[in-house]
């Protein structure tokens, strides 16, 4: 127990979490508040699709709408996401990071760590929810995979 000045007690936690925890924690929370036609645009070193398309003037209503449109996703809270879209914004930082360091030769293999970049990112993904920083969710029966 440690004294704060206000006079109040608190349980100092000495909790310590990996950088490719807190990874992790930031991709799970872009997925749960983001759809996942972002992803390439939030993820893909190119930003995205290639070609531009030419940006319209919104009109007031068209603005309005977006604007309760953001309001509700704020009210519904966050959404669940499947495990391969997570892995997949982490496949995708991690051959940007080789493609910089390395940019003759950016693709991951079982020589490259590919395969030890995804025990250890399951690693941490079951230790973050045994830790109740992500909750699992239930799989869902058309996709059979597990939700975030």
């Amino acid at each position: 127990m440690r004294k704060v000045e206000g006079g109040e007690a608190f349980d100092e936690m000495d909790f310590h979490i990996s950088t490719s925890a807190k990874y992790l924690l930031i991709f799970a929370f872009l997925a749960s508040r983001n759809p996942a036609t972002l992803d390439a645009s939030l993820f893909d070193s190119t930003g995205g699709s290639d070609n531009r398309k030419r940006m319209r003037k919104s009109s007031g209503k068209s603005i309005e709408q977006k604007g309760s449109a953001e309001q509700e996703l704020l009210m519904k809270g966050p959404g669940s996401f499947p495990l391969e879209r997570l892995l997949a914004c982490i496949t995708s930082l991690v051959e940007g990071s080789l493609e910089e360091d390395h940019p003759e030769d950016g693709r991951l293999g079982a020589e490259g760590g590919d395969i030890g970049l995804m025990s250890d990112v399951l690693l941490q993904l079951s230790t973050l929810c045994n830790a109740n920083f992500i909750s699992k969710g239930e799989s869902c029966p058309l996709e059979g995979s597990t939700r975030y």
